[in-house]
């Protein structure tokens, strides 16, 4: 996988790295006097060439005065224009969060929506100043932060809001969080809303409402982060260091702004009512999230969000259950796990924690209490999306069960969007093993290449059309039926990702490997020479023209200079 770089990554490293506590002071900035509320603010930029970035109160109405950050000079190195590719503002630099609900109102004024014009929230942010030796500029170097994103990337009529985890100024993503607004004109104020909430996992949310107090708009699925590999992190590439698929467990909440673009020169984009809060009664909307329970609202905001509180105080119970098992202590463990069920039963997010204390069993090797955890969360909540997961992990390596889990899964669950990565998982778990044998041409693993085959073949015929894991099941069946031999096959189901889905990570290589098949066909004697050809040319010039800087480029060139 390619470790994808972002226009916006820049404009992420928003917090400093200091030796600051965990439980951050609640902070709120209004600038209703015209001066801000805290004493605190600082400002930075990346990279600080120009000195050209700004930072100025502005008037609104009365009492109602906002922040501006500005950059009046192009980033257009090849035109001698080196301005800042990103402001940020941090409110309070000593106040390190974890659990932090982070807001603020943006596009003040209604006139920063010029193309790709970014605003930005960060939270559980560390940072270093480089003076230019590490980047080659001086300025902020990001180590880590969870990030949401609202992206006027093409003016007013087209606003996306994103959420993404970085480390060292780049995401750490094969696959985004992100989503289009309703409606074309937002020329206009929002109200952006960051969560980030739990240590392992993490879960960060991003919601936007018409204005502070108002209706919802938009909100993101949940991203949720483990201490390992997630299906959304791009991990597998060389260059990503180990500790990119961790948490990030602490940090600092700040606002950003970017614009890497030459034109329009600069960046423009407003604040206002900046908060960042992590107890309750303490809450920056009027209206609970999804899922909360033992709401009590005034005019004063006096309320608590119970769902948000106490799911602090599930993972905590979680992560204490984690940490008698690492230690051996499987009697602290287990009763860990009976005031889990005992304190947390109505929890929103039960299912969720009994399903990954699950999970801590399995890979210690105590299977038993591993699959009466997950039986628990099958019984009690089967219409909860947990199930899914709880009846993969119960029943595989039990190839007959296997089956007959997928027909349950599928019955009961089709039009779950978690759906397609359980059962993608299962298959995977297949081609993994076939990779274990000493040899992939013994009977057993290509006995496991042919099951990985028949699960991903289910997805593709019995499940709703889906960019990602439609995709990646005809790829890697693909892939088993050349390992098995079967090149025609491979080619069938390249050229479907080819044709379907050209945007796909793996779309240059699906048209390399079609050229490579036939090739393998020439070569084993099943069509002639003058049968492959005409097919390997055809799929390596159209690999040049589509991708030509994919790394199977050099190698396509090469085959067809030394074919003419």
């Amino acid at each position: 996988m390619s470790r994808k770089k972002l226009v916006s990554i820049c404009a992420f490293v928003v917090l400093f790295m200091l030796p600051c506590g965990i439980a951050g002071a609640n902070w709120l900035e209004t600038y209703a006097s015209g001066s801000p509320d805290l004493t605190t603010w600082q400002y930075f930029c990346y990279p600080d060439i120009t000195k050209t970035y700004t930072h100025t109160i502005l008037p609104g109405p009365p009492g109602n005065h906002y922040l501006s950050l500005d950059e009046t000079t192009p980033l257009d190195p090849n035109h001698g224009g080196y301005g800042s590719a990103f402001g940020m503002a941090i409110g309070s630099p000593t106040d390190s969060f974890t659990d932090v609900r982070f807001g603020a109102v943006v596009n003040v004024t209604g006139d920063a929506s010029k193309k790709n014009n970014y605003h930005g929230l960060g939270a559980r942010v560390d940072y270093f100043i480089d003076d230019g030796s590490v980047s080659g500029a001086p300025g902020l170097i990001a180590t880590k932060a969870y990030v949401m994103l609202i992206n006027w990337q093409d003016g007013p009529t087209n606003l996306r809001i994103q959420v993404q985890k970085l480390t060292f100024n780049q995401k750490v993503m094969s696959t985004d969080f992100e989503m289009a607004v309703p409606g074309t004109n937002h020329a206009r104020s929002y109200y952006a809303e960051l969560d980030v909430v739990g240590s392992g996992p993490v879960y960060v949310t991003g919601s936007l409402y018409e204005y502070k107090g108002g209706p919802l708009v938009a909100r993101l699925p949940t991203m949720v982060d483990t201490n390992a590999k997630d299906w959304w992190e791009d991990a597998d590439n060389p260059q990503t260091p180990i500790n990119d698929v961790l948490v990030f467990t602490s940090g600092v909440s700040g606002i950003f702004v970017m614009h890497e673009g030459a034109t329009p020169p600069g960046y423009h984009t407003t604040f206002d009512d900046i908060s960042s809060i992590s107890n309750g009664p303490a809450a920056v909307n009027p209206n609970p999230a999804d899922g909360a329970t033992g709401v009590s609202l005034n005019a004063d905001l006096s309320w608590k969000e119970a769902a948000f509180a106490t799911s602090r105080a599930l993972w905590a119970q979680a992560d204490l259950i984690k940490s008698h098992l690492a230690e051996g202590n499987d009697v602290a463990a287990e009763a860990a796990v009976d005031r889990l069920l005992t304190n947390f039963n109505d929890n929103p997010l039960i299912a969720k924690a009994i399903h990954e204390t699950a999970y801590e069993y399995r890979k210690l090797g105590n299977y038993d209490r591993a699959n009466e955890l997950d039986q628990y969360v099958i019984d009690h909540w089967p219409a909860d999306v947990q199930v899914i997961w709880a009846k993969m992990d119960i029943w595989l390596g039990n190839d007959a069960a296997v089956e007959k889990t997928i027909d349950l899964l599928i019955d009961d669950f089709n039009d779950n969007p978690e759906l397609p990565t359980a059962i993608f998982v299962i298959g995977e778990e297949y081609y993994k093993k076939a990779f274990q044998c000493e040899n992939e041409r013994t009977t057993e693993a290509k006995d496991s290449f042919q099951k990985a085959i028949a699960i991903w073949e289910r997805i593709v015929t019995e499940l709703p059309v889906q960019a990602t894991y439609t995709a990646l099941s005809y790829y890697f069946a693909a892939d088993c039926y050349c390992r098995l031999g079967q090149y025609e096959k491979a080619v069938g189901y390249y050229q479907k990702v080819v044709n379907n889905w050209p945007d796909y990570e793996y779309a240059w290589n699906a048209l390399f490997l079609i050229g490579r098949s036939y090739e393998d066909l020439k070569e084993s004697g099943v069509i002639s020479k003058s049968q492959a050809d005409p097919k390997i040319k055809a799929a390596y010039e159209q690999l040049l023209e589509k991708y030509p800087d994919c790394p199977a480029a050099k190698i396509a060139q090469r085959w067809l200079t030394s074919h003419k």
